[in-house]
């Protein structure tokens, strides 16, 4: 062979090599290359690792926001006092970030990062790391992806998303921009039991003369001779008298308390210690509700805690918190509205 010959072959051998390495057909077409990597995990970790979770950060552009750290079984609000977490809501966050894939990628200019809201300026920063500090998933969430609301059959939440670190804009339906709002992270709910499970409640005036005290029980149509129409008296008042309470003022009461939860935590009590402050102003309301199977919640209502919230006390629970002043006044119902139809 000729060294003319010989030079050609190693330009042809090293042209198909070059073509192998860019094309690589043994990993199919370029259709199903690029549909694999659009189903690629976004955080491959935090989908196999979501059990060494430790430790959630939600940051708004200022470097303000919440602070969710495992501590046993579950998640507390680090800037609540160690308040529990809501565990359904902190499940839910990361189950979509687990889910989070490359695909949708709507932009990868770097100047564009601020109209999807996924800048450093504008994005809420979500980190979430594992029991050494490593990173399992470090994403920026942006803003609701604007829709035509005259078009309501094609209306979809989505969302913009940018990898911390890198220029790819997504668009994602799992993941909502999560609130920085450390309250909002609480959990919800002082007593979960179905509305209907409740069959006694009372509340105790505490002040001299106690006269806006009262207790009501649910009872069963056979139970209640006073009325023909039992749906309108299906709770009976026994305190401080004996007569049919009207339904929608048990039932409003019993829907008010079975969805109470906190707005806020406002301190955090030593162990086995009272709030026994008057600024607190636990003396004037008690509530205890009761259920079929013998569960009970006493809750203590106290001085009004700045703008539409009042403070809250649960014996048995180290916290003082608030409710809303809404929800205050359905528990503050007097004898008289009881009896009263609306």
């Amino acid at each position: 062979m000729s060294r003319r010959n010989r030079i050609l072959l190693l330009v042809l051998a090293a042209s198909a090599a070059l073509a192998l390495a860019v094309e690589q057909p043994w990993r199919g077409d370029a259709f199903a290359r690029t549909a694999a990597a659009a189903s690629e995990r976004l955080f491959p970790r935090l989908e196999r690792e979501r059990g060494r979770v430790e430790r959630i950060e939600i940051r708004d552009p200022a470097g303000r926001g919440a602070t969710l750290v495992r501590s046993g079984a579950g998640f507390v609000v680090e800037e609540k006092l160690s308040h529990p977490a809501d565990r359904l809501r902190v499940d839910r966050l990361l189950a979509a970030l687990a889910a989070l894939t490359r695909s949708d990628v709507v932009s990868t200019n770097p100047t564009k990062q601020g109209v999807y809201g996924v800048d450093d300026a504008t994005g809420t920063r979500l980190r979430v790391l594992d029991e050494n500090g490593g990173v399992l998933a470090d994403l920026v969430a942006g803003k609701l992806r604007s829709q035509d609301p005259r078009k309501l059959a094609g209306v979809r939440l989505e969302f913009y998303v940018r990898p911390a670190g890198r220029t790819e804009v997504l668009l994602v339906e799992e993941l909502a921009t999560p609130s920085t709002d450390p309250a909002a992270w609480l959990a919800r709910r002082f007593f979960p039991v179905a509305d209907e499970d409740l069959i006694e409640i009372e509340r105790r005036d505490l002040a001299e003369g106690g006269a806006d005290s009262w207790r009501i029980v649910r009872v069963a149509a056979e139970d209640d001779p006073a009325t023909e129409e039992v749906e309108d008296h299906a709770w009976r008042m026994v305190e401080p008298r004996e007569e049919p309470a009207t339904l929608y003022a048990g039932d409003s009461w019993v829907f008010t308390f079975a969805g109470l939860g906190p707005a806020d935590v406002a301190a955090r009590l030593e162990a086995g210690r009272q709030p026994e402050d008057p600024k607190w102003g636990f003396t004037t309301n008690a509530y205890r509700a009761r259920t079929a199977d013998g569960r009970e919640l006493v809750v203590y209502l106290g001085r009004p805690a700045g703008a539409d919230q009042r403070y809250a006390w649960i014996p048995g629970l180290p916290w003082i918190y608030t409710i809303t002043e809404h929800e205050a006044i359905e528990l503050r119902m007097p004898v008289e509205r009881m009896l009263r139809d609306d």
